[in-house]
């Protein structure tokens, strides 16, 4: 849940992906919530298939997580083409 834009962290000269909620779902105290605590949980992982959390807070009360920028195709287009061995 939320928008995932490619930034750069200039202080450590990176990218990262920078995860926004939506103003319109922000608004919601609950979903609010459970943004943030998706951060806190995901940043308690370590993994080499799960993107590291660096961050995660509010900026001008927009929540956002900071996290692992991984270059690769998106979840949605691999699972586009992807297919299933016969069982």
């Amino acid at each position: 849940m939320g928008l995932v834009w490619k930034a750069h962290d200039p202080l450590l000269n990176r990218f990262v992906a920078m995860k926004f909620l939506p103003l319109h779902l922000a608004r919601d105290p609950k979903t609010r919530r459970r943004f943030l605590e998706e951060g806190r949980r995901q940043s308690q992982l370590s993994h080499p298939g799960i993107a590291r959390v660096y961050d995660a807070g509010e900026l001008d009360g927009q929540p956002y997580i900071s996290m692992e920028w991984i270059d690769g195709q998106t979840a949605s287009a691999i699972a586009a083409t992807a297919t299933l061995p016969a069982a």
